[in-house]
């Protein structure tokens, strides 16, 4: 009897080690995840954040449930505690790349889901290019083509365009040519009242257009009969060439 006693309770130990073992390597806490991506998916918002935060109770070593749990605290724009929440998973594997580029990517998801509001998805990229220098770079297409579609030869369109062209930029800087051209091109096309509007814009990102804006400018004015548009263009022009290019076609009264 004292032996089966003894058998009943091995075989009670080796269960908890499997269960423990089971937890351990994160099969329960899958379901948890899963679970709390379902309520999210259906605006649960908070109920999915205490899905996870229950199961970081229970499982403190599933850290993939601290990085889902981080990029929910990031949409709901709680940046602290998705910091506290990424650094528990960043210690426990000494910041290595792989886990590094995981919290990147989690910026990275954060800032697409934000849509319109580009500051923030600005400021998560940036986050993102801190734990994963050069991550965002595949990203810079996308925008780079969305804020060209938003372009047009209205002056309007430049508010519509310039977040996604300084999201293109910021994670590919080399980006600033190409985007300055956009501007430039727009801003030959354009009127004399809102040529320049263009042209600042494409020198914000590169001053691979600036002689020839100068020059356009200048040679807007010369054309120009309103006094009141010519001094914009020869001031604005200003911005772009030196001062004696411009005294060269409007000499200074003596």
């Amino acid at each position: 009897m004292k032996k089966i006693t003894t058998i009943g309770i091995l075989l009670a130990m080796i269960s908890v080690f499997v269960v423990y073992s089971i937890v351990d390597a994160g099969l329960f806490g899958k379901s948890a995840i899963k679970k709390a991506e379902e309520q999210w998916a259906t605006n649960q918002y908070s109920t999915a954040v205490e899905t996870l935060k229950r199961e970081i109770e229970d499982n403190p070593r599933n850290y993939e449930a601290h990085l889902l749990l981080g990029m929910y605290y990031l949409l709901l724009g709680r940046a602290y505690p998705a910091e506290q929440s990424f650094e528990v998973a960043l210690q426990n594997y000494n910041y290595s790349k792989k886990w590094m580029e995981k919290v990147a990517l989690t910026y990275q998801r954060a800032a697409l889901a934000k849509g319109q509001k580009f500051r923030l998805a600005e400021r998560y990229l940036k986050l993102a290019e801190e734990h994963a220098p050069g991550i965002n770079k595949e990203l810079a297409p996308k925008f780079f083509t969305n804020g060209k579609n938003l372009l047009t030869g209205e002056a309007s369109s430049i508010a519509k365009a310039n977040p996604h062209f300084r999201i293109s930029n910021l994670c590919d800087p080399t980006n600033g040519d190409r985007i300055s051209n956009e501007y430039f091109s727009k801003g030959e096309r354009a009127t004399d009242a809102v040529c320049l509007k263009f042209y600042n814009a494409a020198k914000k990102y590169s001053k691979v257009n600036n002689e020839k804006i100068g020059h356009d400018l200048l040679s807007r004015a010369e054309q120009q009969k309103d006094k009141k548009i010519q001094t914009a263009l020869i001031n604005g022009a200003r911005e772009f060439v030196d001062k004696a290019v411009i005294n060269a076609k409007f000499p200074p009264p003596s």
